[in-house]
Parts: C-alpha cells; sequence; structure tokens
C-alpha cells in the first residue's frame, strides 16, 4: 500500500499445529510492519493459551483462557471445506484471531448463490456474511465460496478492500502499479463553512454513520461532548485543550497500571529512551511543563517524517528518528512514563487542510493535575483542539496493544461529518 504516496511493505506469515479433530496445539505468527518483526508463539496448555511475543530484544508472555472448544486461525475456511454451507445455513464457533491474538466468536450466515465476478471472469459462488465480535467491536465481511467449500473472494467493506484468491503469478503482477493510498484512500471529506478547526475556540460538527450508532464510537470528555440527534446521528462539540494549571473534574477514567508501565510498544524501560527522556526539562518541577517540553523534544527528535512504516516501537523510534503519528504518539507516551507521567495514546481523527477532510491519527494523552491531557507531537506547538476528534484511547500493553484500531475499522467508509459551527478564538 502506498501512505502520502511512499510505499509501506507488510508481511505475515502465520502456521498453525492442530489435531485431527482440528483442536489448536501450536501457533507461530510473524508480522513485519516496522523495523523489527513481531514474532509470537502460543501452546495450548490445559484450561490456557501461552502466548509468548518478542519485538526486537524485548519479549513478554500471557496466559489467555482457553476451552475445548475454542480452535485455531485457519477453522473458518477448514469448517467450509469439510462441510461447505448451503443457502440460509448459519454457523458459529469462537477462534483465535491472527496478530490480535484474542479469541472470538463469528456468525456465518449464508445467502443464496449468485453471478459472482472474479479476475478471470465471473463463476457462480454462495455469498456468506462473517461477522466477528472482538471484546464488543463488530467487524464485518463478505465471502463468496463455490460448491465444495473453498473460498474465492473477501470483500472487507471496514478497509474497503477485496481479496481475490488467484495464483502467485497473478498476485505479484504489476506489484507497485496502482497501489491505493490508505491515508488519501479513507479520508472524510467535511462538508459546511469550514474554516479553521484547529484554530478556533471550539468546534460543532455533525457526525452521521451508515451503520453503526456514533454514540457507541465517540467517547464523551471535558473536551468532547455528545449530543444525539436521531438516527446514527450526533452533534459533537470539540473544545481546544484546557489551560495549564486548570484542574478538571476527576472521574472514573483515571490511570491503570498498564497506562504507567513498559510494554512491547512503549518501552519506557529502553535505556535511550529513559536517557532522552531524563535529559529534557531536568530542572522543572511542573508536570505540565515537563509534558510539553518532552512533547516539544519528540516534535524535533523524530527529524524524519516517514509514512514508510505503518507501526513502529518507542525504542525503534528512539533510535530511527523517523515516523509519522504513530512513531510520535508512542515516543512521547514512553517518554511520559519514563518520567512518571502515566501516558495513554489516542486514535481518531485530524483535520488535514491539504486533504479538505479529516484523515485517521493518533495522538497522546498524559495525566497531570488530576486529568488527562492530550498532546499531539507531530505538532510543533503539541496543540489538540477542534480539529482532532477521539475515537477511542489504548495504553497499548502487551495484552492488547493492537486493538487500539479495532474503533477505527467499525467507522472507516461510513461517515459524513458536517461543520456546524466554528468559534473563534
Amino acid at each position: 500500500m502506498r501512505r502520502f504516496g511512499q510505499l509501506v511493505g507488510i508481511s505475515v506469515s502465520i502456521q498453525t499445529t492442530e489435531d485431527q479433530q482440528g483442536r489448536l496445539l501450536d501457533f507461530r505468527t510473524e508480522m513485519k510492519m516496522g523495523p523489527n518483526p513481531i514474532i509470537s508463539s502460543g501452546r495450548v496448555i490445559d484450561e490456557e493459551l501461552e502466548v509468548t511475543t518478542r519485538t526486537g530484544q524485548k519479549t513478554t508472555t500471557v496466559e489467555l483462557k482457553w476451552s475445548e472448544e475454542d480452535r485455531g486461525f485457519f477453522y473458518a475456511e477448514n469448517s467450509l471445506r469439510e462441510k461447505p454451507m448451503r443457502p440460509g445455513e448459519k454457523r458459529s464457533f469462537t477462534a483465535l484471531v491472527p496478530v490480535l491474538n484474542k479469541v472470538a466468536r463469528t456468525r456465518l450466515i449464508a445467502g443464496e448463490y449468485e453471478e459472482t465476478q472474479l479476475l478471470d471472469g465471473s463463476k457462480k459462488l454462495l455469498p456468506i456474511l462473517s461477522r466477528t465480535d472482538l471484546d464488543g467491536t463488530i467487524i464485518d465481511s463478505k465471502l463468496w465460496v463455490d460448491e465444495a467449500g473453498s473460498v474465492l473472494k473477501t470483500q472487507e467493506d471496514a478497509l474497503g478492500q477485496t481479496v481475490y484468491r488467484t495464483t502467485k503469478a497473478i498476485a505479484l503482477a504489476g506489484a507497485n502499479e496502482n497501489v491505493p493510498d490508505l491515508i488519501v484512500g479513507t479520508v472524510v471529506p467535511v462538508g459546511g463553512d469550514v474554516k479553521d478547526p484547529h484554530a478556533a475556540l471550539a468546534v460543532r460538527y455533525r457526525v452521521r454513520l451508515k451503520r453503526s450508532d456514533p454514540q457507541q464510537v465517540f467517547p464523551n470528555s471535558e473536551l468532547q461532548k455528545i449530543e444525539p440527534k436521531g438516527n446514527r446521528e450526533i452533534e459533537l462539540l470539540v473544545s481546544r485543550t484546557v489551560a495549564d494549571g486548570q484542574d478538571q473534574e476527576a472521574d472514573a477514567d483515571r490511570p491503570t497500571k498498564a497506562d504507567r508501565s513498559p510494554s512491547r510498544w512503549i518501552q519506557s524501560d529502553d535505556p535511550l529512551v529513559i536517557a532522552l527522556a531524563e535529559n529534557v526539562a531536568g530542572d522543572a518541577k511542573d508536570s505540565d511543563q515537563i509534558a510539553r517540553a518532552l512533547a516539544r523534544h519528540v516534535y524535533h527528535l523524530i527529524d524524519k517524517k516517514d509514512f514508510s512504516t505503518a507501526l513502529g516501537s518507542a525504542a525503534e523510534v528512539a533510535r530511527s528518528r523517523r515516523g509519522d503519528c504513530t512513531e510520535h504518539a508512542v515516543l512521547l507516551a514512553a517518554f511520559a512514563r519514563a518520567r512518571g507521567i502515566p501516558a495513554r495514546v489516542i486514535i481518531g481523527l485530524v483535520y488535514v487542510p491539504s486533504l479538505g477532510g479529516f484523515a485517521y491519527h493518533m495522538w497522546s494523552e498524559l495525566w497531570m493535575q488530576n486529568r488527562w491531557l492530550p498532546i499531539d507531537a507531530t505538532r510543533a506547538d503539541g496543540g489538540v483542539g477542534g480539529g482532532h476528534i477521539k475515537i477511542a484511547h489504548a495504553s497499548m500493553s502487551d495484552a492488547d496493544g493492537l486493538m487500539v484500531f479495532l474503533p477505527v475499522l467499525q467507522v472507516v467508509g461510513q461517515m459524513q461529518i458536517d461543520v456546524v459551527e466554528e468559534t473563534p478564538n
């Protein structure tokens, strides 16, 4: 794929060992989307799945609950081949999801045979809706299967992506031609009288979703207020970052242990990360001053603004000094935790004037003076305001680091945003 014109290559290798009944014994996955591959291996031990993950020099192990009914990565495809579905049939199972290494329930619902376009012509295939529930996030896809149960075509609505089963030669032909741009292709156009959301004191948006309830997608916070407006529609009032030293009312959204601890993405215990963090605002006592100084340091330290890495860890970025919004966000979070400040990352949308709309984005939140303060280290001033819309936050712990991207998959390709009113500064 491309990201702002730069080619990005992501490779994933998945393998499992299963018994004759299709029960998982062990697995190994390797994914490369940054300088170091993410290698996970797991094995079933009684009622637990022990998963060990290595990224660079860091190795972590977590234990997941496992039952006799749980299956491996390829259970859907294997079950379709072993017992092809009939029109109108339904099927349900729990299985491990690749890369995320989470157990999730999937429902398959077969339709009626239809003429389906493939790369080399058309064929009558059975369409099957696949609906996977990942901790409350619903991921829908559509499969087209032949009479033998082989999946020949898959459509992922969330990514706007269609996958065809074909030969390696056809798949690799012209691999670098007509490559879609993931950022440009997923920009959400903005209607209404758009002036300068980033400079505004506050911006009121009207947000509509085609399939989902926006009240379940966008969170309420001190800086982001939701007002329901009807079926799949809300008004969203987004305000500027609260002033330095202004205390917010404390609520249940307080820092957790994961917001303070190192992980394989946010290595606040890495020697270089610690050294770089301690070299900033050494005499400052005020946490706000330290936080903003750390953000400025990240902005200048990453001197190569690079979109060719999908997601690099804080330790990798501290050495390469290159990356985009995700690398800025994880490095700032690591710097903050290294200085004893709880931190997490935010996944959401940012207004990009050159694209005339909102692009998917990541920034940081740091806990200080009894509140979460959002800071965007991709901006020289770190400012977050009317041009940023929050969807979710995450500590990016070892157990669920990549789960932060799931809420985005719920809204890609189904969102409409209009500016109702901008309050000038």
